[in-house]
Formats: C-alpha cells, structure tokens, sequence
C-alpha cells in the first residue's frame, strides 16, 4: 500500500475527544493547535480533491497579544478563500488558492504526502516552489493534516534566510 493510500494516526487522536469545527480552531492557542495538529490523522490525497474553502486560524512568531490582534485584522481584510486540488497519480496531485471576488488562479503548488515537520508522522505538504509563482510564494510550503473528516489543519512555513519558519495555521472544510 503506497502511503497516499493510508491514513496515519501514529500520535493519539486529539478528535477522539472533542469534535473541532473551523470556528472552533480559532479559539486555541498556538499549543492546542499544534497538539491538534499532531493528533490529526494524515488524509490521502483522493481525500484532498476539489474545492475546499479556507480560513486562516493563527498567526505565528509574535508575541500571544499582538499574534490575536494580528490574526483578527488579517481574517477581517483577508481576500484569501480556500484552495482547490486535483490529483496527477497516485503519488503526487497540484492546485492552486482562490481568492475572493477573483476567478485567477494564484499561487499553484505540487502536493504529495510526506514526513511532516512538526512531528514524527507524516502530512499532506504544499509546495510552491513553482516556476509561474511570483518569487515570494515560492519560499513558501503548507502541509496539513485531517482533523475530522472534511476537515483539515495546515501549517504555513515560509523560508526566511534559508530556513523554514512557521508563520501560521490555516484550516480547509471539504
């Protein structure tokens, strides 16, 4: 079985005691999230086909009262409405993000299941490190994990001088 045909749970389930909407993500802390994130289980990618709409959950790398603040201004002016993918094999699928009020498609990744950096257990990566990117979307990289069925958990890491560094969370509903 090809490891996109698998569902890995190999830390305890974090769903198994609380049913989490998107909503709900965006009332936990930067350690609840990650815990979340770890208890997540990793989708297939058939599970991540289509349209999924999109809210950024937290900001990270600032401060609890400025990161609250920030996260509140960046969802109340934010244009950013989900991602869409599609699969290319077995192995390896792409998409894009939607915006709001634009039918362009921006910033295109390549997706594939693989060791997450957040944990011993695999994720779901995003990889924009495309040629028709603009240059400062291709030093970023998402991976997500499923935390309920339809509903998913990313990580958006960006490559600041020539490392990856969480800067936020970000939920997707099916």
């Amino acid at each position: 079985m090809h490891a996109t045909e698998q569902r890995s749970n190999s830390a305890p389930s974090a769903r198994s005691t609380r049913t989490y909407t998107a909503d709900s993500l965006q009332q936990l802390d930067s350690d609840a999230l990650l815990a979340v994130y770890r208890g997540a289980s990793t989708p297939r990618l058939t599970d991540a086909s289509g349209d999924m709409s999109g809210k950024l959950v937290m900001i990270c790398g600032v401060k609890p009262p400025l990161a609250a603040w920030l996260s509140d201004f960046v969802r109340e002016t934010n244009t950013w409405a989900g991602k869409t993918f599609s699969l290319r094999d077995d192995r390896r699928g792409e998409g894009y993000n939607r915006m709001l009020n634009d039918a362009r498609q921006r910033f295109h990744f390549d997706s594939f299941i693989g060791r997450s950096r957040a944990g011993d257990f695999d994720a779901l990566h995003l990889d924009y490190d495309r040629p028709e990117n603009p240059f400062f979307a291709r030093h970023v990289a998402d991976e997500m994990r499923e935390v309920s069925p339809g509903l998913y958990l990313g990580q958006a890491y960006v490559r600041i001088l020539g490392k990856l560094r969480l800067v936020c969370y970000f939920s997707l509903v099916k």
